[in-house]
């Protein structure tokens, strides 16, 4: 862990923008949303598509205070003619168009690659956006042999910065390792790993983090036993607990913060979280 500790901080100074608990009462997504896409993102549910980090990524860089003008770049073209064409800021070259009618009939590509779902419930712009990711995923990068067997990243589709995850793979259960390894062939240099040594070390590196940037959050929670993630939008180190939104859910939810810690410890958790860049480059 020592050796991670600069570069760590080194991430730290570049600007991490994670949450503070005044900003988690602003969640955009408990407001009910426009009828028609506006890059201003509401209130959603996920349907069946296996895609919750997708979502839930989507949740935490909403989060941050210029997360909200991130995804709006994104969406491009005239609402009066109901199409847009959605541009990933970090997928320039890799742009997808959308229709109004695709938000009601398109069929997502299920997590085991079989399934087929519609998209979410709810807000336009989220199944817009789900619906974009999903066309790049099956026609390019999943063609093209990239992440093959890794779920749809909006932290990455959103910001070029490289991804921290903070987790303890050596202690994983022995159920998660095929999943956990995933990480293993992703694209080098996209994500990088700092593994806690206790629950106290695990404490200090999430404050860390806040003490970086507290401007607002681009944090997810991965549960390698259900196979979810979801999107930490508090963490209060006083009252010892931490907040989620769930994708199958836009209510916030509490949990306690010690769980978090051990969870993180024995492998079942880990947190993702990356720079949230303000501009499209």
């Amino acid at each position: 862990m020592a050796t991670l500790l600069p570069l760590l901080i080194t991430n730290l100074l570049l600007g991490f923008g994670l949450l503070s608990p005044a900003h988690g009462a602003e969640n955009p997504f408990l407001s009910a949303g426009a009828p028609v896409a506006d890059g201003k993102l509401g209130a959603f549910k996920q349907n069946a598509g296996g895609d919750c980090f997708f979502l839930a990524s989507l949740l935490a860089i909403a989060q941050d205070s210029k997360g909200q003008a991130l995804i709006e770049s994104a969406f491009r073209g005239n609402p009066q003619q109901r199409r847009w064409r959605i541009v990933f800021p970090n997928l320039p070259e890799r742009a997808a168009e959308v229709s109004e009618q695709e938000q009601r009939s398109y069929r997502l590509l299920g997590s085991d690659s079989h399934r087929y779902s519609a998209p979410v419930w709810g807000d336009p712009d989220v199944a817009s956006l789900e619906i974009a990711a999903d066309k790049i995923w099956k026609k390019t990068i999943k063609a093209e042999g990239l992440w093959d067997d890794v779920p749809m990243n909006a932290l990455f589709m959103f910001s070029g910065a490289e991804q921290m995850l903070i987790w303890k793979r050596g202690k994983a259960a022995v159920e998660n390792i095929d999943d956990i390894d995933k990480y293993r062939r992703l694209p080098a240099g996209l994500v990088k790993e700092i593994q806690p040594s206790s629950p106290a070390n695990a404490e200090m590196i999430l404050k860390n983090i806040i003490a970086g940037d507290r401007d607002g959050i681009s944090m997810v929670l991965i549960d390698y036993i259900r196979y979810h993630a979801s999107a930490i939008v508090d963490l209060d180190f006083d009252s010892r607990t931490y907040r989620i939104i769930d994708p199958h859910s836009s209510v916030p939810a509490t949990y306690d913060l010690n769980g978090l810690l051990d969870s993180l410890i024995n492998g079942q958790y880990a947190v993702n979280y990356v720079e949230i860049r303000p501009t499209v480059p």
